[in-house]
């Protein structure tokens, strides 16, 4: 589906925060890693709540989430390198490196989620500890590599970062069962922080 703006000023200017989205950017003195959701709330449902609960209230935290009755996905979503949001931009510019929190449709494959970004090894500690939780994860060879130097996970301090893409099914499951949300979220928080120790960012 094709955006229906092309970036968040042609948007701004036709949706109103508070009453068609909500902006949320909380910085951190850990500026290591941003967790960053922009299609949260009910553009790309469960993305949001993931976001939080892997910052945890130790790294960065921005979510750009959809409030509408209906049709918040074709109103409100803005393709990841063409995301241009104030407050993000503001925040992740601030941090060493952002981990992007999609949702994907399941397009058959309903379990399996698909990591992209520039940041190498990021991504493997992320697909590490994902696996370690039993989570199925795939690297390549997927609609979603987040190469763009403007995707908004590549545009940390260091020019590069993670993404990852969770499937319509899998995100129901998760608004169901705390255990699966813990340990989606606690992988992702490890993975955060192994990243930290290894590369001494402050």
């Amino acid at each position: 589906m094709v955006d229906t703006y092309k970036n968040f000023s042609e948007l701004s200017r036709e949706r109103q925060e508070g009453t068609d989205f909500k902006i949320k950017a909380e910085d951190s003195l850990d500026k290591s890693i941003a967790f960053v959701a922009p299609h949260g709330g009910k553009i790309e449902c469960r993305t949001s709540e993931v976001a939080i609960q892997s910052a945890n209230g130790v790294f960065c935290l921005y979510l750009f989430e959809g409030v509408m009755v209906k049709n918040n996905y074709k109103l409100l979503h803005i393709t990841s390198h063409n995301f241009d949001e104030p407050k993000a931009l503001e925040l992740v510019s601030k941090c060493g490196a952002v981990v992007g929190v999609h949702g994907r449709r399941d397009k058959g494959d309903k379990g399996t989620i698909y990591l992209g970004g520039l940041d190498v090894k990021l991504i493997k500690l992320i697909e590490t500890e994902l696996k370690n939780c039993d989570f199925k994860t795939k690297c390549s060879g997927h609609e979603f590599p987040a190469k763009n130097k403007y995707n908004i996970c590549n545009r940390g301090i260091s020019g590069k970062g993670a993404q990852i893409e969770l499937p319509v099914s899998l995100r129901k499951r998760l608004s169901n069962d705390s255990f699966a949300m813990g340990s989606l979220s606690g992988a992702l928080h490890r993975a955060a922080c192994e990243f930290k120790r290894l590369n001494d960012i402050l």
